[in-house]
């Protein structure tokens, strides 16, 4: 369960310049200065800025309290989106994610419900996925007019390291008749005093479940065009 962000921003201006900012000190003094909603301070405790410099920074206020976020992954599934919300939909997927992704699921089972609003899953981890053993999702939004459905984690999860709220949501985005997009979206918040454990947040889980999903449906696809070729 690992995972990468990044972010990359034109600057208009020479490499040599920006790097004489961001290449010793000087972007930590003015960091308070040019963001003070979220650094109150930095302190240098050690080093002059080259290898091995440590700063102290020191969050503000108002950052610690809404300690919140959200990340996004979209996967290009090459069919269409009906086809695709056909699995996410309701129980289907539940079926075929510890076959699709024994690496991340070991098991799911269904707690209540029927595919529903108010459904919910009991999701057992494989061994591996630190620091995750289990976790019960409840859905909470299914939209089959807008291929929309929503799920959060009501025990268990990232609910046992710090996190108030979890939120999972699946958008199948028709873009044609013949494609689609699974857009994937976390949304999260967690204690201020547990803010190091957002670096646990990522949707390569989910990601991976799109691939799977996708490919699972044409090999479907592809076997049952065989069978009706047969003579």
């Amino acid at each position: 369960m690992k995972g990468s962000l990044c972010h990359e921003f034109e600057t208009g201006l020479p490499a040599a310049d920006v790097w004489e900012i961001y290449g010793g000190l000087r972007i930590g003094q003015l960091v308070p200065e040019l963001l003070p909603h979220m650094l109150k301070k930095v302190e240098l405790v050690d080093g002059d800025g080259g290898v091995g410099t440590v700063l102290h920074l020191t969050y503000s206020p108002e950052l610690i309290e809404a300690m919140k976020g959200s990340l996004c992954h979209d996967f290009e599934t090459g069919l269409p989106a009906a086809e695709v919300w056909e699995m996410y939909r309701g129980l289907g997927i539940s079926q075929v994610v510890p076959q699709l992704l024994p690496d991340i699921f070991k098991k799911a089972k269904l707690v209540e419900g029927d595919g529903g609003v108010g459904t919910v899953l009991h999701l057992t981890f494989s061994h591996g996925v630190a620091p995750l053993e289990y976790q019960k999702e409840k859905f909470i939004k299914i939209d089959h007019e807008n291929y929309v459905k929503e799920a959060i984690i009501v025990e268990g999860g990232l609910l046992d390291h710090g996190f108030q709220k979890y939120l999972m949501r699946i958008e199948i985005i028709g873009q044609t008749n013949k494609t689609s997009t699974i857009r994937s979206t976390i949304e999260y918040e967690v204690d201020d005093d547990k803010s190091g454990n957002t670096s646990f947040v990522s949707t390569s889980a989910l990601a991976c479940l799109a691939e799977a999903i996708t490919e699972y449906i044409k090999a479907q696809k592809s076997a049952e065009q065989a069978r009706e070729e047969m003579p």
